[in-house]
């Protein structure tokens, strides 16, 4: 369902809209919605696999808790970009929770910083592949590599962001590539072993 660049809607105007049997919402980009919206989806829609809230401005770690405490077996897909309001505890509860997550987009939230880079390398080791972090000024480079190593991230996002050095991004570039080229070679080979199959 996607809602997203609403200006008018409202946490009221949603209430009741929600089920379990709701997988996916786009709410990005919609002013007026804020926590009690956000927590109250968390709270209806156990089979949610995805959720988009960037730019809603009223949305907090508050909802962030629920999501990990509600969310935490069927999410596959958050984006909370551009969120003065989310920070590394509600990243943190997240990570340790939703041991599901494959995408996390985090652009342009001010106050993520090293310890959620951590969180994400020790706790989503296995699930997590592509993580957005552009514009996150508070993140240093040893972080952002450990989470690209430790992940085995297919995309990273790190434009604009300050503690990282061209150097750095430079080798982020070489190996997505690389990694790219592995996995098409792994692609081929299956696809021969089948095409070779009795």
């Amino acid at each position: 369902l996607d809602l997203s660049s609403c200006p008018k809607l409202t946490d009221a105007s949603i209430n009741g809209l929600f089920s379990a049997a709701l997988t996916s919402l786009r709410l990005s980009y919609c002013p007026k919605i804020s926590d009690s919206a956000v927590c109250g989806v968390a709270r209806s829609c156990s089979s949610l696999t995805r959720l988009d809230v960037a730019g809603c401005s009223g949305v907090s770690d508050k909802s962030l808790k629920v999501i990990a405490a509600r969310l935490k077996v069927s999410l596959r897909s958050l984006d909370v970009s551009f969120l003065d309001n989310v920070s590394d505890e509600g990243i943190e509860l997240v990570a340790k929770l939703c041991t599901h997550l494959e995408t996390l987009g985090l652009e342009q939230c001010p106050q993520i910083s090293n310890r959620s880079m951590h969180a994400l390398a020790t706790f989503c080791g296995t699930c997590l592949r592509d993580l957005n972090v552009a514009f996150c000024h508070s993140i240093g480079e040893t972080s952002v590599l450990k989470v690209y190593t430790t992940c085995k991230l297919r995309s990273l996002n790190v434009t604009q962001c300050r503690g990282v050095s061209m150097q750095a991004r430079f080798f982020l570039m070489a190996s997505s590539r690389g990694k790219q080229g592995r996995e098409e070679k792994s692609r081929d080979d299956d696809q021969d072993k089948l095409d070779k199959a009795p």
